[in-house]
């Protein structure tokens, strides 16, 4: 369970790092001469006689060129940048969200699980230890006492050897 839980708790950092790396730094305007950010844009969008240039306008926030080293021609790949982001977000995303239903169900499929009990039924109690000479000490006195007659005594005292 703790695995899990691991699992979904990286899971969930890392999407919101991608997210926070494609979308949200990018078009910040303190980020803009970010060295380790351009040079990560720039490894993914541009060639490898290009560099990455990030300009700031009014209009449009921070625009990303690639910038030929040896022409000087520019593409820009502002779009590209964001559509990765964008797509790499939503896999993240999806990757995360789909490990916590995942958990959540198993969780749920534990606690459906009938509890496998034993049947309940009629339970005999267990006998109780017979002492036979007191038994039938008890049984011949009754019979002398008048309080069974002598077929009933006979009876009693052959069913006590039959169960032994």
């Amino acid at each position: 369970m703790i695995i899990r839980i691991l699992l979904a708790i990286i899971l969930n950092i890392v999407w919101v790092s991608i997210m926070v790396g494609t979308l949200i730094l990018p078009t910040m305007p303190e980020f803009i001469d970010n060295s380790t950010l351009n040079s990560v844009m720039g490894s993914i969008l541009c060639e490898p006689n290009e560099r990455l240039q990030r300009v700031q306008s009014e209009s449009a926030g921070i625009t990303t060129f690639c910038l030929n080293t040896t022409t000087e021609a520019s593409r820009e790949v502002s779009e590209k940048w964001f559509t990765g982001g964008l797509i790499a977000t939503i896999i993240a995303f999806m990757l995360s969200t789909s490990a916590e239903v995942l958990f959540a169900f198993s969780l749920k499929r534990r606690k459906m699980k009938p509890n496998v009990q034993p049947e309940v039924g009629f339970v005999t109690p267990p006998k109780p230890e017979i002492n036979i000479s007191e038994t039938l000490r008890q049984l011949q006195e009754a019979q002398r006492a008048g309080l069974i007659s002598y077929d009933e005594y006979d009876q009693k005292r052959q069913d006590i050897f039959k169960n032994l």
